[in-house]
């Protein structure tokens, strides 16, 4: 098993996720994002402008007080305002985890992670069709591994603690199942206890043979989850 460690720039928060990594990845996440796609089913599903079009039925949500629209789109589609707005909420949710962090928090270098050409998107907009959350997410080949690599699921507080974060990410593994991934992979601080308890106990990710501390390194502030796609039922 590898443990050569990649260190995530963006963590999440259970309505907010944090950098992804596969159970056979061995690149830093830098490497992994530029990485020219080769792999047939990779090249496929990169050529997909819209992954929410085989998954109508799930554009909308519903339920306990929530309702919410879902839309996909690519980086390189948002406007101005959208993708200010989308670092507004990615900094109300993560700035201050990321500065008691050993990385720091550098505003530049989110921004340009968050609006890289590979990086897609699921916008979440309420009735008034303002933003209250959004998943960032690629499709990358990790050393091998077809995964769908997570990097963020953000809520706005008002839209927190009704169901959309765990409807987000069911959604996402159903896109990664339907284009052919291995995995979901994700990063997140250990003193993000909620988000912790929410990817592993409500959603079933494990610890990856590449997280830190599988390795017997315990002195890092994050743990890389991942979850295979294949098990969803």
């Amino acid at each position: 098993t590898g443990c050569n460690y990649f260190y995530p720039f963006f963590p999440q928060n259970i309505c907010q996720s944090d950098m992804p990594k596969t159970s056979k990845a061995k690149k830093t996440k830098q490497s992994v994002a530029t990485d020219a796609p080769t792999h047939p089913t990779l090249v496929a599903a990169n050529a997909v402008s819209d992954v929410m079009v085989d998954f109508q039925a799930f554009s909308h949500y519903a339920r306990n007080g929530a309702n919410v629209t879902i839309r996909g789109t690519k980086s390189k589609d948002l406007s101005k305002s959208t993708r200010d707005h989308i670092v507004e909420l990615f900094e109300n949710n993560m700035k201050s985890l990321y500065q008691a962090s050993e990385w720091g928090y550098d505003a530049a270098a989110k921004r340009t992670e968050l609006f890289e050409a590979e990086a897609r998107y699921l916008l979440v907009s309420d009735e008034s069709e303002t933003l209250v959350g959004f998943a960032h997410f690629r499709f990358v080949d990790d050393d091998g591994a077809l995964v769908l690599y997570l990097y963020e699921v953000q809520l706005a507080a008002m839209a927190q603690r009704q169901g959309i974060g765990k409807f987000l990410m069911q959604l996402l593994l159903l896109v990664a199942r339907k284009h052919g991934m291995e995995l979901m992979v994700l990063t997140v601080f250990k003193n993000n206890t909620g988000a912790m308890r929410f990817y592993r106990e409500r959603l079933g990710f494990e610890i990856d043979e590449t997280s830190p501390s599988a390795c017997g390194d315990n002195s890092q502030d994050y743990e890389i989850l991942s979850k295979s796609v294949v098990q969803i039922k």
